[in-house]
């Protein structure tokens, strides 16, 4: 059975997707109320209610993709759920996307569910409430809006024409009555008891029951269902909801004195019956008695009658008998002496015949007992010459089987062996190709990365615009070729399955910012408006992979900028639907006007290396190797999420991304906040601002073989004043090491890819030295740009003390140095 929210959607896309108005009617009470912000409609026969879908259906026009969020449902009664969500009606063109809130008031019936109330109004926020009071007018309940920090500053906000009617007040005497006091028309108890839970926020929902006085003085009950919300300003509303107990009780009463009528109706109607049954009953015994006495008297005499007829006749048959009985004695008699004599001849002549028959019989019997022996004996014979036969068939097939079975047992180990071999080839190739990546990485990334260090201590010394601009355009090409090595082996990496999901705690809002700054640069350069929103309520900190989910969703918005014109459009969205306990539902909706995707296309956009015709003759104008999207959706089902895509060519496109995120929760049970955590978890180090000079006479051995990076890092470490002890290699640093006394450098950075020995490697010989020596651990810091993050991983663990991204951050370098320096 569907669940009410399921129902209501699936209504949503018979009416605006399929366009089924016959499907969509069994979903619709026969009696039902819907209204749109233009007018409000009572629908109370079937025919009635499907010309109107019919005509729904016609000024709708084309068909619409549904995408709901926010959903909700909430019981209003034993039987009624109020459902509510937003909804995105995608037409072909997704820039033309309408957004609009639905409400349906659903009751059970007979195993499923019926629409009773169905509202459409334009979306709504608690900064603009005028769509919502449009709605609320025309529930078929009493309901208030309240508002206010406290107890000091509540107020009624607005209550709907039901509330008024139902009290008798009109709504100018209910606003003179409520500036006075905002809850005069409950009893003063029910109106403290309002007045206190509405003093703090309450995230539940509350139930209770309160009354009410009407204009004329008398008593109406109500049950009350409260909802609690914040403004933009963090002002707290309350959404009351009220049930009127009279008119359900007035209901029950009338239901269960009609009920009771109909009962004592139709007892009245068993007792005549029972009566009048009752009387023929009696009738019927009062006769049959006189009938069973009239028999009985007159069987009486019958009897004896045919008593004294009986006897007279059976002395008359006793003497009759007894003369028939003498005569047949006699010929019986007779009759045995005849049967003796006959029995004595035939006896003998049969005995005669028997024993002739007998002697035919035993001259037969042994001629077919010679007959069937010497068949016996001639078929044994031939039998035992058969298995014979068979038997030394038999061995010989044995003979060839054997031979066989030794071949295919020497076969075998020879295909063992030759399958260890290739599976000893396939590692070590695996290997390889895993060290190759590694140095592509390090080898394409490395000049790359230098430039941009190099950029940035160029900018420190100031510049002339003309200048800036030529460091901006190179960044910008330095940057681009290292999106590019990025995905090509992030795409590797995940298709060779080394790539696996984190499950940390990270600090969702600073994910977003950083993705809206990043973005925000790209769409400024080709004037394009960008629309970035984020739903309310979304927990702060989420548990799952941060950097997988960022570069799903930079990915796609790549694609929108790379293909989207200046002058275009737009529009990211992040929402949440429902939470289920601490799992978070995860909503993106990205649209963009640029050149859209062939209908073509779209069955292998997530195919590696796929694009797309592009609208120019130079496809250096839409520059990418085909792998973003590839990437992005091999992410997405990693976390157990998709993709979907709509798109018209030369219209643009409407992606969603829908992901499952964790929240994180403290010991209390209560949601995590941003402050609950360091910024560290996040891969934000604190910029720590160390004075100019604070580390003089420090000496860093610095194991680099790039001349690029040895010149960016000696640099910052000298604005430090920090010297730096270059070494070229692996050896030459453990060299150096071991020829020194203990305490010469405060500490190493070492280069994790290096030919001959790497870093790693380095590190673990520098800590064999300390420890033959017994020395204090001189704290070890990686520079790595790998993008196997196992690498990293594996190099932790005693020797390795922490690890530096490339091109090396300033403000993270020092942050590292003050937290090594200073142990």
């Amino acid at each position: 059975m569907q669940t009410p929210i399921e129902f209501a959607q699936n209504f949503l896309v018979q009416v605006y997707t399929k366009q089924d108005a016959a499907a969509a009617l069994a979903c619709l009470s026969p009696d039902m109320i819907w209204v749109t912000p233009e007018k409000s409609v009572h629908l109370k026969e079937q025919k009635e209610v499907y010309d109107f879908l019919k005509e729904q259906i016609k000024a709708a026009g084309e068909k619409y993709y549904v995408d709901v969020s926010n959903m909700m449902s909430d019981p209003s009664a034993e039987n009624i759920r109020t459902v509510t969500f937003d909804v995105n009606f995608v037409p072909v063109d997704p820039t033309k996307t309408i957004i609009c809130r639905t409400s349906f008031v659903i009751r059970s019936a007979n195993d499923g569910w019926e629409i009773l109330f169905f509202h459409m109004s334009r979306k709504f926020s608690l900064s603009n409430p005028e769509p919502f009071h449009e709605f609320i007018e025309y529930l078929p309940e009493p309901f208030l809006i309240v508002r206010g920090h406290g107890t000091g500053d509540l107020r009624l906000a607005y209550q709907n024409s039901w509330f008024l009617s139902h009290l008798g007040y009109t709504k100018k005497e209910f606003d003179k009555l409520s500036k006075k006091n905002q809850f005069f028309m409950f009893l003063p108890a029910d109106r403290d008891q309002l007045v206190k839970l509405f003093a703090e926020p309450v995230r539940n929902t509350l139930r209770l029951r309160v009354t009410a006085k009407r204009k004329n003085g008398s008593d109406f009950h109500f049950e009350v269902a409260g909802r609690y919300a914040f403004t933009e300003e963090d002002a707290k509303i309350s959404y009351l909801e009220f049930h009127a107990i009279d008119d359900m009780l007035k209901k029950q009463r009338a239901d269960l004195d009609a009920a009771a009528e109909s009962h004592l109706k139709e007892i009245e109607k068993i007792q005549d019956e029972r009566d009048s049954l009752q009387s023929k009953l009696d009738s019927y015994d009062s006769d049959k008695e006189a009938e069973i006495k009239a028999v009985k008297e007159d069987a009486a005499k019958r009897i004896d009658e045919v008593r004294n007829e009986s006897a007279d006749r059976v002395e008359l048959e006793r003497k009759k008998t007894a003369k028939i009985l003498e005569a047949s004695k006699q010929e019986q008699e007779r009759v045995r002496k005849e049967i003796e004599q006959e029995k004595e001849t035939a006896l003998s002549e049969q005995k005669e015949e028997a024993e002739k028959k007998l002697a035919e019989q035993k001259a037969e019997s042994d001629k077919a007992y010679e007959e069937a022996r010497t068949a016996a004996v001639e078929l044994l014979s031939k039998t035992k010459e058969e298995d014979q036969a068979k038997i030394d068939s038999l061995s010989e097939n044995v003979k060839d089987l054997s031979s066989q079975l030794e071949e295919a047992n020497a076969q075998t180990e020879e295909l063992r062996n030759k399958l260890e071999e290739s599976e000893a080839a396939a590692k070590k190739a695996e290997e390889g190709r895993k060290e190759f990546l590694a140095r592509c990485q390090d080898e394409l990334r490395k000049p790359s990365e230098a430039t941009l260090a190099l950029l940035s201590s160029i900018e420190a010394g100031g510049l002339g615009e003309k200048q800036k601009d030529s460091v901006e355009k190179i960044r910008e090409a330095s940057s681009s070729m290292l999106d590019m090595v990025d995905s090509l082996l992030s795409a590797s990496s995940i298709d060779n399955h080394r790539r696996t999901l984190k499950n940390e705690e990270f600090v969702f809002p600073d994910m977003l910012r950083e993705i809206r700054l990043s973005v925000s640069r790209r769409c400024r350069k080709k004037n394009i408006s960008l629309r970035f929103e984020v739903q309310e309520g979304i927990p702060e900190v989420c548990i799952g992979d941060r950097e997988a989910l960022k570069r799903v969703l930079l990915n796609i918005l790549d694609n929108s900028i790379r293909y989207t014109g200046e002058g275009g459009q737009i529009s990211f969205e992040a929402a949440m639907q429902r939470m289920e306990g601490n799992e978070c539902p995860m909503s993106f909706s990205i649209i963009d006007t640029g050149v859209g995707i062939e209908d073509s296309l779209l069955p292998v956009l997530f195919e590696p290396f796929t694009r797309g015709t592009v609208p120019t003759e130079d496809p250096d104008d839409y520059p990418g190797f085909g792998l973003g999207l590839a990437t992005a959706n091999s992410f997405v089902k990693m976390m157990g999420g998709s993709i979907g895509v709509t798109s018209t060519p030369g219209v643009g496109s409407y992606f969603t991304v829908q992901v499952r995120l964790t929240a994180a929760m403290d010991q209390h049970g209560r949601l995590k906040e941003a402050r609950d955590i360091g910024r560290d978890a996040q891969g934000e180090t604190p910029q720590t601002q160390i004075p100019k000079g604070e580390f003089s006479g420090v000496r860093v051995l610095l194991v680099e073989d790039d001349p690029l990076s040895i010149e960016q890092i000696r640099e910052l470490l000298a604005r430090k004043g920090i010297a730096a002890v270059r070494s070229s290699s692996g050896s030459e640093a453990v060299r150096l090491f071991r020829a020194n006394p203990a305490g010469t450098y405060g500490a190493v950075l070492v280069d994790y890819h290096m030919p001959v020995m790497d870093g790693l490697e380095t590190a673990r010989r520098i800590r064999g030295i300390e420890k033959e020596r017994k020395e204090k651990p001189t704290p070890i810091i990686a520079l790595t740009q790998s993008a196997f993050e196992e690498d990293m991983a594996a190099s932790l663990g005693g020797t390795i003390d922490a690890g530096l991204g490339k091109p090396v951050d300033p403000a993270k370098l020092y942050s590292l140095l003050n937290q090594v320096l200073k142990k």
